[in-house]
């Protein structure tokens, strides 16, 4: 919901029906694999700017890595990397 500020280390693993997560803008903080092992997973979508981060990875995704889409006007998306995930404006 907006006003989440942290998500945890593995917060979301092994959700394997969830297909998509939309991040709202108030989000400062992912722990390391918050997204791990959600099989479904086709779009991961950012309300604001890149949250920092524990490590470099958001997540380990079977059987592909999904998108993230992050708005247009967000500035600091173009320095992040997280594994091969692609990143699409929106």
């Amino acid at each position: 919901p907006e006003g989440l500020e942290y998500i945890g280390a593995n917060a979301f693993s092994d959700c394997s029906n969830v297909t998509e997560l939309i991040i709202p803008k108030t989000v400062r903080f992912m722990g390391d694999s918050s997204c791990s092992w959600i099989n479904k997973m086709q779009k991961i979508r950012f309300e604001g700017e890149p949250p920092e981060t524990e490590g470099h990875l958001l997540g380990h995704f079977v059987p592909n890595y999904p998108p993230i889409y992050c708005p247009k006007d967000a500035q600091s998306w173009g320095t992040v990397s997280w594994q091969s995930m692609p990143i699409k404006r929106y």
